[in-house]
């Protein structure tokens, strides 16, 4: 067995794809992984699976049968996630003013993700980031600020 992260695309966000987190976890243990806790209510969750190819077709397929929606869902192993966040430390370090934010944007292919720094404007908003993104890698991406991704791995 082997831990993920499975990183849902768009659900609780400005009331839309509403996904309770304990419904979440008993869908996930319906396909019969291990260890399954969520993190935060943006659709991150933590499981154990014997192997990597194909979770995250599996994943989409039992989140359509459990919830009557389409959800993105993007998978990456543990060990690769602490890997992420060991190379983006740096990144983050010389980014700790207080008007900057970083985030990882996960890609479905190679490079598989992107580090964003954004600096905090009025007038601006995350989405615009988002929207930004998506024109440039198309919308099976998904993003998590660099704090969600420590509370991950703290997890």
């Amino acid at each position: 067995m082997k831990t993920y992260v499975a990183f849902l695309r768009g659900i609780n966000v400005g009331g839309h794809k509403s996904v309770k987190m304990s419904e979440l976890k008993i869908a996930m243990e319906a396909l019969g992984f291990t260890k399954v806790r969520t993190v935060l209510a943006s659709g991150n969750v933590i499981f154990d699976a014997a192997k990597e190819a194909g979770l995250a077709a599996k994943i989409e397929a039992q989140l359509e049968k459990s919830f009557g929606m389409t959800i993105g869902v993007l998978v990456r192993p543990m060990e690769a996630l602490r890997a992420l966040v060991a190379e983006g430390e740096g990144i983050a370090a010389a980014n700790a003013a207080v008007a900057t934010r970083l985030y990882v944007t996960f890609l479905p292919e190679e490079p598989w993700q992107v580090f964003n720094v954004i600096t905090v404007e009025a007038g601006r908003a995350t989405v615009d980031l988002m929207a930004d993104l998506e024109k440039k890698y198309g919308k099976k991406i998904t993003t998590r600020n660099w704090n969600t991704l420590g509370k991950i791995l703290r997890a």
